[in-house]
């Protein structure tokens, strides 16, 4: 039984402490690397000013010894080891079911092993300080604890040209940017690229402890929250044909276990049940819903620097239901249907997040709405509920539900 618990991971953590190892490696790497540029001399000008060789030893509890190049290649050698030591350990962990939310990051964005480095190498100085020393001795500056693009490229490729070619990863349009999994500092936005410093998202952060909690950045608590829906169809009063049709499309979509995307825009007055069936829906899929005001959310987006955070907004909202997972329910989404430039914008704005993050999606309103070309393409219900009849709002009034349509 021991030797079958070594050839996979029992959790997360354990992943995690093994990529750091294999980090750990890779920085004692270009430490010798780095000792062959500079000399002792430089070090004794720059006193005060860098990451003295002995505090880098101690941290990384080495001993003072003669650096050649038998200690690199060594060095070098155990980085390969290592490397399929873990891929060995998180095939064996996958086929056993167990999650790894470092693996599920990469699987949910579309990662490569290449950009999943660059993860761990911004994730490293969220979990040990001993990382800051590292980064600002490599980087020979003691005020530069964040890792450069360079320091990056330096420690996770090995010739020129694979440098060259890695810094695409570092392009507005690379997944590790447009999803917002990390950024460039903020003082660093004037540098050439190789040398802006890097952060990886405090969501992204928690998420890898698998601290799942929704993202609070940007102030998003003040217009969304997060539940775990608790009725059921039972709790909905609609016709059978609805009812049908809404059991079909979850067949339809969520086959053998698997989550398929899907949207609909639920239209009708105010009262009639929208939420109480998007909540329902959820509950038969096991899903937390979160639900948005578009109206708190678009709030005093007038000017362009307004509007910029109102559309990283709309993006951590729809990648966060890729993270819990969870569907995502938005309420006065007719507030965008209007000939209006703002709102043929922003309009916009959410088609692409649709078609990026798409997942369940319950767009809400009173307005009929046709979508634009692009949503056309993904799977699109559109339900329209109307107005109870006495007698059934007669009903609902006895089973207090009809308070819960709201």
């Amino acid at each position: 039984m021991r030797e079958k618990c070594s050839i996979y991971y029992k959790n997360g953590r354990e992943h995690l402490y093994d990529e750091l190892a294999k980090l750990d490696t890779l920085i004692h790497l270009q430490v010798l690397r780095f000792r062959d540029l500079f000399s002792q001399e430089h070090k004794n000008r720059m006193a005060g000013l860098c990451i003295e060789d002995d505090d880098v030893d101690r941290v990384m509890e080495k001993k003072q010894k003669n650096r050649k190049e038998p200690e690199k290649r060594a060095s070098i050698k155990q980085v390969e080891s290592v490397r399929e030591k873990v891929s060995k350990k998180v095939k064996n962990s996958l086929k056993q079911g167990i999650y790894l939310p470092l693996y599920h990051l990469a699987r949910i964005f579309q990662l490569t092993p290449f950009e999943l480095d660059i993860v761990l190498v911004c994730l490293a100085p969220e979990l040990d300080v001993k990382y800051e020393k590292l980064y600002a001795y490599l980087q020979d500056d003691v005020t530069k604890k964040s890792p450069a693009v360079y320091l990056i490229l330096d420690l996770l490729c090995n010739v020129e040209e694979e440098r060259i070619d890695a810094r695409a990863c570092f392009f507005n349009q690379s997944p590790l940017l447009k999803y917002q999994l990390v950024r460039f500092m903020e003082e660093s936005q004037s540098k050439p690229l190789i040398s802006r410093c890097v952060k990886l998202d405090d969501r992204i952060v928690n998420f890898l402890l698998e601290q799942n909690v929704m993202d609070s950045d940007f102030e998003i608590s003040s217009f969304a929250k997060i539940i775990n829906p608790t009725r059921d169809w039972s709790s909905v009063v609609m016709g059978d044909d609805l009812n049908e049709r809404l059991s079909r499309l979850k067949e339809e979509f969520f086959k053998k276990g698997e989550r398929g995307t899907i949207i609909f825009y639920l239209k009708g007055p105010y009262g009639v049940g929208k939420k109480l069936t998007a909540e329902a829906f959820c509950y038969e899929m096991k899903l937390p819903m979160i639900i948005v005001d578009m109206n708190e959310l678009l709030m005093s987006s007038n000017d362009s620097q307004s509007k910029m955070s109102v559309e990283k907004n709309i993006n951590r909202l729809f990648r966060e239901t890729l993270l819990q997972p969870a569907a995502i329910y938005l309420e006065h989404f007719d507030n965008l249907v209007s000939d209006n430039p703002r709102e043929i914008h922003y309009q916009n704005v959410f088609v692409r997040a649709l078609e990026e993050f798409s997942f369940v999606t319950f767009l809400a309103g009173e307005k009929s709405w046709n979508p634009l070309a692009p949503l056309k393409k993904l799977p699109f219900i559109k339900i329209e509920f109307s107005i109870p009849t006495f007698l059934l709002r007669k009903q609902l009034w006895k089973c207090d539900l009809y308070k819960c349509f709201v």
